[in-house]
């Protein structure tokens, strides 16, 4: 986050503040809902394992990214892939 807010010209502490007050949420809280977003879309495209959806948005075990997923969405990968193949 150091090299973000040196690009935009400010410090950590300032951009962190003007990005939760434009967004509603912290820098990493927006990263994690796009991500989610993204691991959502894939898994409704059902081209992609839950596994390599994982590696995909950046994480390194596909059982974080289900908890991750289920804690965001309230249902898991699989039960995502299941409601979109309907």
């Amino acid at each position: 986050m150091q090299k973000l807010a040196r690009h935009v010209g400010t410090n950590e502490t300032k951009l962190s503040q003007a990005f939760r007050t434009v967004f509603g949420m912290t820098i990493f809280e927006y990263i994690r809902a796009r991500r989610m977003e993204e691991g959502q879309r894939l898994l409704r495209a059902g081209k992609l394992s839950v596994t390599e959806i994982a590696f995909e948005v950046g994480y390194d075990y596909s059982c974080n990214f289900s908890v991750a997923y289920k804690r965001h969405f309230g249902i898991t990968p699989k039960e995502e892939r299941a409601t979109a193949r309907r």
